[in-house]
C-alpha cells in the first residue's frame, strides 16, 4: 500500500484568479498541477542545474532521503513485523527483530510527509492572499464583476485552491495500520520476554500481588486469542508471536 502510494496523486494544486485564467487562456489545463511523492522527486531532479554538483549532491540526498523514508523504510518495518508474527522464533531472534522494528520506525516519516502535505494545502490560499490582497485592492470591482458574469471563479489576481487526492489517504490508511500492527506485534513480543528472558528476569523489578495478576490475565488473553504460543520441546524455548496451534493453559 506504502508502494503504491508513493506513485499516487497525493494532491492537487490550481491556479485561480486572473493569472489562472491567463494559464488556461494559452494552455488548456496548465493551471492544474497534481503531486505525488514520485512527482515531486522529479521536480526536484529537473530543477538541478547542469553545472553546479555541490546543488546536484545536496537534491538528490533530499530526494533519496524522502524516498527512502516515506517508502522503503515503511515497507521494511512491515516485512519485519510479518517475520516476527508468523515466524517461530527464539528470544534472541524476538530480541534482534524488536530492535530492527525500533530503528525503521524512528526513520519511516509517513506522517511527517501527510503533516507537510495537509499544512502546505492548508496554508497555500493564505499565502496567496497576503502577496496580492494590496496589489489587486485597485482592480477590486472589476474582479467582482468578472466572478458575476461566470468568467472566473475567484475575485483575485492569485489564489490557489488545493485538493486532497487518493495517494494521501493511502499514505494515511498505510500510517495507522501499520502503527496498530506495530503496537500488537511488539506488546505479545515483549510480554513473551517479560516472562521467559532469564536476562529480563533478572533486570525487572518485583511486581506486586495486584502487578503479577495483571500480567498473568494479560499472558492468558494472548494465548487465548492465539496471539502468542509457547513450545516448550526444549531448553532453548522458541516463541511465535502467532501460532494456528491452540495452547493449553493447563500446562501453565
Amino acid at each position: 500500500m506504502v508502494g503504491v502510494a508513493f506513485f499516487i496523486t497525493g494532491f492537487d494544486v490550481r491556479v485561480v484568479g486572473v493569472l489562472g485564467l491567463v494559464q488556461e487562456a494559452a494552455i488548456t489545463g496548465s493551471s492544474t498541477r497534481y503531486f505525488s511523492p514520485y512527482t515531486i522527486a522529479q521536480m526536484l531532479q529537473n530543477e538541478i542545474p547542469d553545472n553546479a554538483p555541490g546543488q546536484a549532491i545536496g537534491t538528490w540526498c533530499l530526494i533519496l532521503v524522502m524516498a527512502i523514508c516515506t517508502s522503503v523504510v515503511p515497507m521494511a518495518q512491515a516485512f519485519v513485523l510479518l517475520v516476527l508474527w508468523l515466524k517461530k522464533n527464539s528470544l534472541k531472534s524476538i530480541k534482534t527483530l524488536l530492535f530492527a522494528n525500533e530503528m525503521l520506525a524512528s526513520w519511516q516519516y509517513i506522517e511527517v510527509y501527510i503533516i507537510a502535505a495537509i499544512i502546505g494545502c492548508a496554508q497555500l490560499p493564505l499565502i496567496c492572499s497576503l502577496m496580492v490582497s494590496k496589489l489587486c485592492a485597485s482592480i477590486q470591482p472589476q474582479l467582482n464583476e468578472l466572478v458575476a458574469e461566470g468568467v472566473m471563479s475567484h475575485a483575485t489576481c492569485l489564489s490557489m485552491d488545493t485538493t486532497i487526492q487518493a495517494g494521501l489517504w493511502l499514505h494515511f490508511l498505510s500510517s495507522i495500520l501499520l502503527y496498530m500492527s506495530s503496537v500488537a506485534v511488539r506488546e505479545a513480543a515483549r510480554s513473551i520476554l517479560t516472562q521467559y528472558d532469564p536476562f529480563t528476569n533478572l533486570q525487572k523489578q518485583k511486581y506486586t500481588e495486584k502487578q503479577q495478576r495483571f500480567l498473568s490475565r494479560r499472558t492468558n488473553r494472548l494465548l487465548f486469542f492465539k496471539l502468542v504460543s509457547l513450545d516448550d520441546q526444549s531448553e532453548n524455548k522458541s516463541v511465535r508471536v502467532i501460532s494456528s496451534e491452540p495452547y493449553d493453559l493447563t500446562k501453565q
